[in-house]
């Protein structure tokens, strides 16, 4: 787009990309789906294309919108992205949020944090619940701290497959009551444990699922220990992992590849891990040698390459996508056993035998 100054053509350079209400300056504002795609390819174009020195100008539509952009483009401002409203010019600003952060805490002696609906982390509320006496069998826990996993933000958003129950599940804390027939435990006893529900105040928790809290562990530390160890302990167990085992772990470097190493190497497994690249450095550390890119299928000839054809005996994957599926059967070995931890794309017994591999699984397992 040209401009003249003075009787002379002067060009304002660069990529300009003018839409009409691709983005909102304030909350309610409507937004034009098309013009916002045209506004995220542009701003992929900043990133990836700096050379093009592109700049986004939004507009309203109105007259004084038409004036002022001609304006700009007579005397451009070094800003990569502006939107025009109402004639005024207006820069997006990373600011505090003007609100606490905090939810309002019931004055009751006990509440629990549930959505009001699910489909927005907004709509979480700490609601005020009463807490009766613990049952046979259970314990009553003050909970000190509460482990967030993945399983929450999807059952907040309503992205959960089935029922997902209550919200929590990690939770860290003091025994306050011990129900009929429980023993080992006493009150004032520090436990971390699992059980859905943990967002309260106080909640009774099975026996079961509760253990003491080793010394020098804080609450919060011990809050992030029990799905990603129960998850990798349950595999492992249910896998039969014995000494020698060469058993491969998808996204090693998460909070059930981290816990599931520790366990197979506890055990005198030879550890596969794939991670992604940022990653892998953490994982030597902590003396795996085999270690591959989990953003490429490339890890299945490798793993073949590094076990001279023989594949791993175990496998705990996380990984969705066929390729990924189709890449790990074909790296398991003949009898292995392939445990299933992921929330789509799970292939059936009948699908992993079938795959393309010389892979028949003795055992096959979904868990949570």
């Amino acid at each position: 787009m040209d401009t003249v100054q003075g009787g002379k053509v002067k060009l304002p350079g660069g990529l300009w990309i003018i839409t009409e209400r691709a983005v909102a300056t304030e909350s309610g504002e409507p937004v034009d789906p098309v013009q916002a795609a045209l506004w995220g390819f542009g701003r992929t174009a900043i990133n990836e294309e700096p050379a093009l020195r592109c700049r986004l100008v939004d507009c309203d539509g109105s007259k004084e919108a038409v004036h002022a952009l001609a304006n700009l483009l007579s005397a451009p401002i070094e800003e990569p992205e502006l939107a025009l409203r109402q004639g005024k010019l207006l820069a997006s600003r990373l600011l505090p949020w003007a609100r606490s952060g905090h939810l309002v805490v019931p004055r009751s002696t006990d509440y629990v944090l549930a959505p009001t609906e699910r489909g927005a982390i907004d709509n979480l509320r700490l609601t005020e619940t009463d807490v009766p006496p613990p049952d046979e069998g259970y314990v009553q826990v003050r909970v000190d701290a509460a482990g967030l996993n993945f399983r929450d933000v999807l059952n907040v958003l309503g992205l959960y497959p089935g029922d997902p129950g209550p919200i929590g599940g990690d939770f860290a804390g003091a025994v306050t009551q011990l129900g009929s027939g429980v023993t080992g435990l006493e009150v004032g006893q520090r436990v971390y444990g699992f059980m859905q529900g943990a967002f309260s105040s106080r909640f009774n928790v099975p026996v079961q699922l509760v253990a003491p809290v080793p010394d020098g562990l804080s609450p919060v530390a011990a809050a992030t220990i029990p799905a990603a160890a129960l998850t990798a302990r349950l595999a492992f167990d249910w896998a039969q992992l014995q000494p020698g085992d060469r058993v491969l772990i998808h996204a090693a470097s998460g909070g059930v590849g981290l816990a599931a190493i520790q366990m197979a190497q506890q055990h005198g497994a030879i550890v596969f891990a794939t991670a992604s690249t940022y990653k892998r450095a953490t994982l030597r550390k902590m003396g795996v040698e085999y270690v591959y890119d989990s953003r490429t299928t490339d890890f299945a000839d490798q793993i073949l390459a590094d076990t001279d054809g023989a594949g791993v005996d175990v496998v705990l994957n996380s990984l969705t996508n066929e390729g990924f599926l189709e890449a790990t059967v074909r790296a398991t070995a003949q009898n292995g056993r392939f445990a299933e931890i992921a929330k789509r794309d799970i292939w059936t017994p009948e699908q992993i035998g079938g795959g393309p591999s010389r892979y028949t699984p003795t055992k096959s397992l979904r868990w949570m």
